[in-house]
């Protein structure tokens, strides 16, 4: 009897130190997932083309030629491609619809797109934002219904069909709010 009293009695008091303790502290998880600072918005415009195109002055400016140049965000691993045409005035409408082709060809899900019409003085452009696409989700087409287009796509280098959607949102916006810049600015020489 002595020795079962004693025994409950060893259990109550490990239960009561048990029970006096405090939560550990918090620990933070071992993977975290950076966050990718926006580029501010400061822009130039770029030499040796065309026409006057300001761009993002943080982002690496590449000139194929006058009328073919990219425009690299390192940080986000995207590229905008930016191709000026000069036709004449007659080729203007069929040298469009072969470019709203080839941006159909680059959304995923047109029911998400989101089309914003951007004017600057010389130029009427339109910017396609597809919010479920990936690797090309901003697209725009520019003209001066004279003698120029100007159109372009933004490529994630690394963006893949599982790649979520609100993983690559920062990054989009910020591209998207350079190229409504640019598109307003956008003009002759």
């Amino acid at each position: 009897m002595i020795a079962a009293r004693l025994i409950t009695l060893c259990a109550a008091l490990t239960l009561l130190a048990a029970c006096g303790r405090q939560a550990p502290a918090p620990v933070p998880k071992p993977t975290a997932y950076p966050r990718v600072a926006a580029y501010d918005s400061v822009y130039s415009a770029v030499d040796s083309i065309a026409l006057h195109f300001e761009a993002n002055s943080a982002a690496k400016i590449t000139r194929k030629s006058q009328l073919w140049f990219d425009i690299a965000y390192p940080a986000y691993d995207a590229t905008v491609y930016v191709t000026v045409v000069s036709a004449p005035a007659d080729s203007l409408r069929e040298i469009t619809a072969n470019r709203l082709q080839r941006f159909e060809r680059n959304i995923s899900n047109p029911d998400g797109l989101e089309t914003l019409h951007v004017e600057s003085p010389e130029f009427s452009s339109v910017l396609l934002h597809s919010a479920e696409t990936r690797t090309t989700p901003l697209q725009f087409i520019a003209g001066d219904g004279r003698r120029w287009i100007v159109s372009g796509a933004v490529f994630f280098k690394n963006a893949t069909p599982s790649t979520p959607t609100d993983s690559l949102r920062p990054m989009v916006q910020t591209i998207r709010r350079d190229l409504i810049h640019a598109l307003s600015t956008l003009g002759s020489l």
